[in-house]
């Protein structure tokens, strides 16, 4: 009787051995790797969540765009000069003003270092209805120019009616 007890003995023995040799070590890997692989699942999910949210805000600002450009006419990244300069000799001729000299003075940033603006002086000439229109047309134009100072004077005898305008204006860009 002494012998199945010892052969019982032994087999469970052997049986702890090649649990906690063999079987146990893999299983602690088997439940990292588990562990590793749900760890892995959150954060494809927490990537999924932040694309949708991502996309969700292209999607509001797609309908903002319109604006946005808008903005960006009104205040566009540089001076721009070659077109400013064709803008307002344009404007100038719609409102029947003709146009004697530009010059433009170097860009001042403004305190907020994010808005710039560069000087312009418009010397024209013309009557006061075409200095109204042009004011008017600079007012509706889609780029920010704000009229800082107006001189209106008259030369000689022989041009009267002609009024000779030297306008300061300010344009602004970020």
């Amino acid at each position: 009787m002494e012998k199945p007890v010892i052969i019982s003995t032994i087999c469970f023995l052997a049986t702890i051995l090649v649990v906690s040799l063999f079987i146990y070590p893999t299983y602690k890997d088997i439940k990292a790797t588990q562990f590793e692989i749900d760890q892995r699942k959150l954060d494809i999910e927490w990537s999924k969540e932040k694309i949708s949210h991502y996309k969700q805000l292209l999607e509001k600002i797609s309908q903002y765009q319109e604006s946005l450009e808008k903005i960006e006419t009104a205040l566009p990244s540089d001076p721009a000069l070659p077109s400013l300069f064709s803008d307002l000799r344009s404007k100038l001729g719609e409102a029947g003003l003709i146009l004697k000299d530009i010059s433009v003075s170097p860009p001042i940033v403004s305190a907020k270092k994010e808005i710039k603006s560069i000087e312009l002086k418009v010397k024209a000439t013309g009557d006061y209805q075409g200095l109204k229109n042009f004011l008017s047309l600079l007012e509706k134009s889609g780029r920010i120019i704000d009229p800082e100072n107006i001189i209106v004077s008259t030369q000689t005898l022989e041009t009267e009616g002609v009024l000779f305008f030297e306008l300061a204006l300010k344009a602004y860009f970020y």
